[in-house]
């Protein structure tokens, strides 16, 4: 990722200004970066306000006011088969109308949709290898490529596949067939490291391969007509045919940077563009010799990074890449308007909101060397944000608001910040921090607070009764002084997490600590604690039971079951039975039963840091690369899990209602963890809705499935665990 060489220090003082976009199929809505953040590997303009993109996590967005406003859906991916639960990667797209198109992507997925992305049907195809390239030559014929060597061929607009033998088994990063005889593929073989074309021109049945770099990974081909065309890949690397692929020539490199789409306009001069580098794009009309820059130069746009996707219509031009990145010019690139707003990349380690003035603020580490965008602030629920600069280098790990205008904030370095006008402006605070790090900081009142290190072994906490003008040492915190994670009740009682994986406590205001070596949180990795009065609060981790409550001051801990393989990284409760928790790879998921079931919610497959909810249904998420998201309470919870009583055997009951409309529920058992697959077939047997394909620990578990964008009608649901036949069942939608 670069930051853009224009971007002025004036620039940290800027508003991110944006409209709401609708974002679809999801309980967590991006606010940061908006209009969403996922990496987009694909964008195409239907006509000149309806654009089309895909990307990462299963995201399919579309605009009808060319990139005003956007609506954004997360079901184009399905479940990635793991236990991540995101929608599968999409690398392309191919649309025949604005209503009809196909999307690939990771393990062999390909989808389509009648209906301008708002639902998509599966499509069975033969192969579990990733699809990177899509390319219809009309209505009906199109052509597919793939990891391991696949090539796939549709004669009925993408209804269904057939595997064309290729004789490789190397990456085939995309396709571009000129008619039904003639068809390019640029391919790679990994070892050695070596960047082929292959061709055929007799649909398939004998390919001819030319070797055109070593060193080199081809990841796109475009060509102008039969005889001209070009590739890009690795490196800025990019070669041209002007003999139909016969040879194939070095053009001059525009930059050192990847390069991963191609696109070609033959009117007013036949033109190739390339894109990849962040700076800008990058064309040719004399096939390489000389290459011309069209800077993404948006004074307003603070950072850019890796473009995957170009498209040229006459002068508007648009390209798109990580982040969620979009770029768009209506003057043939002169200038360019940044639709992505994107204050800052850096993590955000924690963040804070108070719903009844829309006050949120939230703290991380820097962009870049030269900027200081450690803390993001919105006035609006998220709507708009800003920067709020001070000169530090530091990365802050922790946010403690005493109320909506004071608070006070710790990193890196020994640094320690407050404000006193509700984040506007953080003076420095001085202190016997030294260089540690304080990851933890927790103030009770705004005089009395205690701040944590999670540098060495030693000196490992402070407390001060003054606002922080003081600190005195906390000097019996025992062996093991690093410490991520703390709740207190009240000034004298509170407990902290080191990282052994142990709850300390202490009653008497930090003076003495007594270490819970019965903490059943593994060795490392207590990430969250949250107490409600002396006895009774709940502990996350990564390891040993990950999440645990006491009902006894720490003298004994219950596991509490919860859906999710990995760690927990955070968590927030507001009493012992309604709660939030947040594991490593994306999910979330909700109890108000004290963990006897949990509904999940979903987040994009996006990690979360860290969260902070004014209400069991208003709250924030934040994570990598300044992610921010905030909860919109659903209307319908679609999976719910309950580990509380463990099944004896496998069963699927039938759904109820049924008949149903629009909504209905599937609740079946698991009795050991496993790979749950939950399928929804019509009555031809198609599979029409990945409803489930994802890790579940045992328990019971009950899916709402939504039929209100599918037709009348006789379906069926099939059940199956680590890829083994459990049962279906028939159900019936009457509208």
């Amino acid at each position: 990722m670069k930051k853009i060489s224009a971007m002025l220090f004036a620039l940290l003082f800027m508003l991110c200004v944006r409209n709401l976009d609708a974002q679809e199929n999801q309980d967590w809505k991006w606010v940061h970066p908006a209009p969403q953040g996922n990496q987009m590997r694909w964008i195409k303009m239907i006509d000149s306000v309806n654009w089309y993109a895909c990307g990462n996590s299963g995201t399919f967005m579309k605009t009808s006011n060319a990139g005003v406003n956007w609506t954004i859906y997360t079901n184009a991916g399905g479940w990635l088969p793991s236990y991540y639960g995101e929608g599968r990667n999409l690398m392309n797209a191919w649309f025949f109308n604005l209503n009809t198109g196909v999307v690939c992507g990771y393990t062999g997925w390909i989808a389509r949709t009648t209906n301008a992305g708002i639902s998509w049907d599966s499509i069975g195809i033969p192969t579990v290898n990733s699809i990177y390239g899509i390319h219809f030559v009309n209505n009906m014929i199109g052509y597919a490529s793939g990891a391991g060597g696949r090539v796939l061929k549709s004669t009925n607009a993408g209804l269904s596949w057939d595997s064309i033998p290729t004789g490789v088994s190397s990456a085939n990063y995309n396709i571009y067939p000129l008619d039904t005889n003639t068809i390019y593929v640029c391919t790679t073989i990994s070892y050695p490291l070596t960047a082929k074309v292959m061709k055929t021109t007799n649909g398939g049945a004998n390919w001819t391969t030319y070797t055109l770099d070593t060193a080199f990974t081809t990841y796109d081909i475009n060509f102008i007509n039969e005889n001209t065309g070009m590739v890009c890949g690795s490196a800025g690397v990019i070669r041209f045919t002007t003999n139909g692929g016969e040879t194939w020539t070095r053009a001059n490199t525009p930059s050192t940077a990847a390069m991963y789409g191609l696109h070609s306009t033959l009117t007013p001069t036949p033109t190739f563009y390339v894109v990849g580098d962040s700076y800008g794009i990058y064309k040719t009309t004399n096939y390489g010799a000389t290459w011309t820059l069209l800077s993404y130069n948006d004074p307003n746009m603070v950072w850019t990074s890796t473009h995957y996707s170009v498209d040229v219509s006459g002068n508007r031009i648009v390209a798109i890449g990580a982040y969620g990145s979009i770029q768009k010019s209506t003057n043939a690139g002169t200038n360019f308007t940044a639709l992505t707003q994107w204050l800052s990349p850096s993590t955000r380690n924690d963040i804070w909101a108070q719903y009844s003035n829309g006050l949120v603020i939230t703290v991380g580490g820097r962009g870049s060397t030269s900027s200081f965008d450690q803390v993001l602030r919105s006035t609006n629920g998220g709507i708009n944000w800003s920067f709020v600069p001070f000169n530090s280098s530091a990365t802050y790990y922790s946010l403690s608001m005493v109320n909506s205008s004071t608070g006070f904030i710790s990193g890196s370095g020994g640094n320690m910040r407050r404000t006193t006008n509700a984040g506007l402006n953080w003076d420095s605070i001085p202190g016997p921090f030294g260089t540690n790090t304080i990851k933890r900081i927790e103030f009770i009142n705004a005089n009395t607070g205690y701040a944590f290190q999670n540098t060495g072994a030693l000196n490992g906490g402070w407390k001060t009764t003054n606002g922080g003008l003081t600190w005195d040492s906390l000097t019996n915190l025992g062996s093991e002084t690093r410490i991520s994670s703390s709740s207190f009740i009240n000034a004298n009682t509170g407990y902290a997490g080191n990282n052994a994986a142990k709850l300390m406590k202490t009653t008497d205001g930090g003076a003495n600590w007594t270490t819970l070596t019965s903490t059943p949180m593994g060795t490392y990795g207590l990430y969250g604690v949250k107490f409600f009065n002396a006895d009774s609060g709940y502990v996350c981790g990564s390891a040993g039971y990950k999440l645990c409550r006491t009902t006894n001051g720490g003298v004994s801990f219950d596991s509490v079951s919860h859906p999710f393989y990995n760690a927990l990284y955070s968590m927030r409760f507001f009493d012992m039975n309604t709660g939030w928790i947040f594991a490593s790879a994306g999910y979330s998921a909700k109890t108000t039963n004290g963990g006897t079931s949990w509904f999940f919610q979903n987040t994009s497959g996006q990690y979360g840091y860290d969260c902070y909810f004014t209400s069991p249904d208003s709250g924030f998420a934040a994570g990598d690369n300044g992610y921010i998201l905030k909860y919109v309470k659903p209307t319908i919870t679609s999976l719910e899990w309950s580990g509380t009583q463990i099944p004896s055997k496998y069963y699927i009951k039938q759904n109820y209602p049924n008949p149903f409309n629009p909504t209905t529920t599937i609740e079946f058992a698991i009795p050991k963890a496993g790979l749950v697959s939950l399928i929804i077939y019509d009555i031809t047997g198609r599979e029409i809705h990945e409803a489930i394909n994802t890790k579940l620990n045992s328990g019971i578990v009950k899916y709402t499935f939504n039929g209100a964008n599918f037709a009348s009608g006789v379906y069926f649901y099939r059940l199956a665990v680590d890829g083994k036949y459990i049962d279906s069942k028939k159900m019936v939608l009457i509208k």
